[in-house]
């Protein structure tokens, strides 16, 4: 019981806390889950996509077969990245019920990448974006 309910407890300057997100921002270990706790929550990850992209909360979960909806798909692939969210999670967010699915969609992105030099931009962009404007401690 005590472990679901914890309290983050911090001493310091804003200007500490900008120095610890801009030296540990990238360093996400799989050992050290708490190393995540870094990262952006959820909420300010997809408002930095939708601004972004120009577009509404809603587009970021429509999805349609054959259909590419971009901007979901790049929120979908920085929650997996930045914030190493689980696929179920991932899947309640925006209304895919199937882990495969998100996986699917994170797979399609990983490929694009190899290939895609504006996607490769707009994605960089946004990370520098939301890694510029760490506000959320």
């Amino acid at each position: 019981m005590v472990e679901s309910f914890q309290l983050h407890v911090a001493l310091g300057s804003n200007r500490f806390f900008e120095w610890l997100q801009e030296t540990f921002f990238d360093k996400k270990h799989s050992q050290i889950p708490k190393s995540c706790s870094l990262f952006p929550p959820q909420a300010k990850l997809l408002t930095a996509v939708q601004d972004f992209y120009g577009c509404s909360e809603n587009d970021l979960s429509q999805s349609r077969r054959v259909v590419s909806n971009e901007p979901g798909s790049v929120a979908i692939y920085l929650l997996r990245e930045l914030r190493d969210e689980h696929s179920l999670e991932i899947g309640k967010l925006f209304g895919l019920f199937q882990y495969s699915s998100v996986s699917s969609v994170i797979q399609n992105v990983r490929f694009k990448l190899t290939k895609d030099k504006p996607l490769q931009k707009g994605i960089a962009t946004l990370i520098n974006t939301i890694r510029k404007g760490q506000t959320w401690i």
